[in-house]
């Protein structure tokens, strides 16, 4: 097994698991959103049937684990939760097929400000390395989540053909993880409904997958993140 690593860095992410007036995220970064980040990366269109073919496939491939970490400065900077108050649409204006939508939607969305997330996906090496080529050079514009949150990083973070170098620095922060990871303690499990298993705009339909939560040991000790975070412990960028 390899396992292609992602960097999520930029001042909004957002990743919600509901649809509606008001649009939470949740605190790491969902399935969805990063199989919708790799399906943006090969240039597939949301009606096409290869899409759902590569979604179908994608979900059945890969693992997930995804860490969150802290800025690489003197100070430490929390990630903070943010709410928008949007108003959408409105008179005059039109929808993505081009039929009028002249009723306002009012709407309350959340962000998460200054959040860094190494993703890692664990699964075939043929995979890996399609999905991680076309990351590295996307043929459409990549973002965290919403596409109003754009990357301040690169995103491609390497592949490697093991994650044990993952067991020392996943002891210091927070991260979620598809599987339990031998010798770490996980502090919870829930189920977050994140799969997307038809990617059509009309019927889009998600099913639940199953995720153990882990806190790093300075979480344990009181403090809300983990340490300062060393690229080289966690990844090497290519």
């Amino acid at each position: 097994m390899s396992n292609l690593r992602l960097h999520l860095e930029g001042p909004m992410q957002s990743f919600g698991v509901n649809f509606g007036e008001n649009r939470y995220t949740e605190f790491f970064p969902t399935k969805s959103a990063i199989s919708g980040l790799c399906m943006s990366a090969l240039g597939f269109d949301r009606e096409a049937a290869e899409s759902n073919e590569f979604l179908a496939k994608f979900n059945s491939s890969f693992q997930m684990i995804a860490v969150r970490v802290q800025k690489r400065i003197p100070k430490r900077v929390p990630m903070i939760k943010m709410v928008d108050f949007q108003t959408i649409f409105g008179k005059g204006m039109r929808r993505a097929n081009g039929s009028p939508m002249d009723n306002p939607i009012i709407s309350n969305r959340e962000y998460l400000m200054d959040a860094i997330f190494e993703v890692i996906l664990v699964g075939a090496k043929d995979m890996c390395e399609r999905v991680g080529e076309a990351v590295l050079r996307p043929k459409r514009t990549l973002f965290l989540g919403r596409k109003c949150n754009i990357p301040s990083a690169r995103i491609f973070a390497g592949i490697h053909d093991t994650y044990e170098c993952l067991e020392d620095p996943l002891e210091e922060y927070d991260y979620q993880s598809d599987f339990k990871i031998d010798n770490h303690h996980y502090r919870s499990e829930s189920y977050v409904r994140d799969i997307c298993v038809d990617n059509r705009a009309v019927e889009r339909k998600y099913v639940n997958r199953l995720v153990y939560t882990h806190y790093g040991c300075d979480s344990i000790r009181g403090q809300q993140y983990g340490r300062n975070f060393d690229s080289e412990n966690l990844h090497s960028f290519q």
